[in-house]
């Protein structure tokens, strides 16, 4: 494995586990029952001990983690260089900043509105895919990975440059509707709802009306 690589594997490792130690010097301030996981109706819906939320779940994350770039790195035949990869490695690390900021903040007492914190993270997924998915080339891992877009290099590229300026514009309305008196679930939907058709129904159009 190339250096490079190697200290990809690392610093995502790293920030996986980084919740753990936020967890350690809060460790006192944080009730023994901590809430780890929360409904769209804003409150908690389930509970474990302090260990397991601190330890336990960046653990879990991790595992994920190594097992998805792994499988990754296997489908692309080794290609870890590419930015499909890059893009995969980098799923868990957010996943895992957003949970525990999210179970943190909860369990010492801020005011935390669930649903406004899922758009919030939504935002930031869909501007960071809009700016990477031009720049993914066909491959079986990461993209809009459909039969006419992994046959067509033009249908691929054209859908891909369409897609990354879709989650650049939802990403910005996704944080403009944080500040409208509206249920966060509506835009949540509606956001994710276009994120899927509208790439699916422009390259299926490519392919059957422009042959490509």
């Amino acid at each position: 494995m190339d250096g490079r690589y190697l200290g990809r594997w690392l610093w995502t490792s790293g920030v996986v586990l980084l919740p753990m130690v936020l967890g350690l010097l809060l460790w006192e301030r944080l009730p023994q029952t901590m809430a780890i996981h929360f409904g769209w109706s804003q409150g908690a819906d389930g509970f474990s001990g302090r260990a397991f939320a601190v330890f336990a779940i960046p653990l879990i994350l991790l595992a994920f983690h190594l097992f998805l770039g792994l499988v990754t790195a296997l489908e692309l035949r080794g290609g870890e260089g590419g930015p499909a990869h890059s893009l995969v490695m980098w799923v868990m690390p957010a996943v895992s900043a957003f949970t525990a900021a999210l179970v943190y903040s909860y369990n010492l007492g801020l005011e935390v509105s669930v649903g406004r914190w899922a758009n919030w993270f939504l935002a930031l997924v869909f501007l960071v895919l809009g700016r990477q998915l031009p720049n993914l080339t066909p491959n079986p891992v990461a993209g809009v990975r459909l039969p006419w877009t992994l046959a067509s290099e033009e249908n691929w590229r054209r859908t891909h440059v369409l897609a990354g300026r879709l989650f650049r514009v939802l990403g910005l309305l996704m944080v403009l509707s944080s500040l409208l008196p509206i249920h966060p679930l509506i835009p949540f939907s509606v956001a994710l709802s276009l994120a899927l058709l509208t790439p699916t129904g422009y390259s299926l159009f490519l392919h059957r009306r422009r042959g490509l």
